[in-house]
C-alpha cells in the first residue's frame, strides 16, 4: 500500500471543495458517459447553493483530503428529510483513493448521521451502468425503487431512484429492553440504548406488549452518485 494513504483524512468543508468537487464529477461522468458543460454547471451550481445554505443540524457535508487536496465528498441534504427523506448527494472519489475502503467510510459517515438525527429515509439518484457503485449502495441496505428513461444531466439514461430506510425498534431481554436499529431490509447497526424494566415503557401508547415474548414489541419505522 502506497504510504500516503495512510495520511488521507475525513474532514467537512475546506477553501477550493466546491470547484474540486465539481472537478471530480465532471471528469469521471465526460470520460465514461461523455456529460458536458450542462452537467458540470448543475453540479456546481446547486453544490454552492447546498453549502451557502448549510445547516449542522440538518445536513452534512464530508471531504476525503490528501495533503489538503479533496479526492472524494458525500453529502447529507437534510432540508426535506422530515418530508421526502434525506437526500445523499456528491458522492464521489478520485481514482486515486478508489479501492482503499474510504467510499465505505464515507457511506458509513453519512448513514451514521442520519441515524443520529432520527431520519427515516435517505435516497439518492443515480443511473444505470454505474455498477461498483450500485453494488455499494446495495451493500448499504439501499434499494432501487423507480427507474426511467431521462435527461436530467443533459445526456440520456436510464435514471433511477435508490432508497434506503431505516427501522427502529425496541426488544425484550431478560434485564430490559434494547434499542437497536436496522438498516434497510437485513443490515443490523449496533445496539445503542438499553432501558432497564419500567412499566409501560415499550410500545407508543406506553403499554408493553411484549407477554414475555423475545420478538419486538414495538417497531418506528425510520445516492460515485451524480448529484
Amino acid at each position: 500500500m502506497d504510504n500516503s494513504i495512510n495520511k488521507v483524512i475525513i474532514k467537512g468543508y475546506i477553501p477550493g471543495a466546491i470547484g474540486r468537487i465539481t472537478e471530480l464529477h465532471t471528469t469521471y461522468y465526460h470520460q465514461h458517459w461523455d456529460f458536458g458543460l450542462f452537467f458540470e454547471t448543475r453540479v456546481a451550481r446547486e453544490l454552492s447553493e447546498f453549502l451557502s445554505r448549510f445547516n449542522e443540524l440538518q445536513d452534512g457535508f464530508w471531504t476525503v483530503c490528501k495533503n489538503e487536496r479533496v479526492e472524494g465528498s458525500i453529502a447529507i441534504d437534510g432540508i426535506k428529510a422530515m418530508t421526502d427523506g434525506a437526500h445523499l448527494r456528491w458522492f464521489i472519489l478520485s481514482p486515486e483513493l478508489r479501492g482503499y475502503g474510504f467510499g465505505n467510510r464515507l457511506m458509513e459517515e453519512a448513514i451514521s448521521f442520519c441515524k443520529k438525527k432520527n431520519y427515516k429515509r435517505i435516497y439518492l439518484h443515480t443511473f444505470e451502468g454505474l455498477y461498483p457503485a450500485r453494488h455499494l449502495y446495495e451493500k448499504f441496505g439501499f434499494r432501487l425503487v423507480f427507474q426511467n428513461e431521462g435527461t436530467q444531466w443533459g445526456t440520456k439514461v436510464i435514471e433511477q431512484k435508490f432508497e434506503l430506510t431505516l427501522y427502529k425498534f425496541y426488544f425484550k431481554t431478560g434485564m430490559g429492553y434494547i434499542n437497536n436499529y436496522v438498516v434497510g431490509d437485513d443490515h443490523r447497526i449496533g445496539l445503542l440504548v438499553f432501558f432497564p424494566f419500567r412499566r409501560g415503557l415499550c410500545g407508543r401508547d406506553g403499554h408493553d406488549r411484549s407477554g414475555g415474548r423475545s420478538n419486538p414489541p414495538a417497531m418506528e419505522h425510520q445516492d460515485t452518485c451524480p448529484h
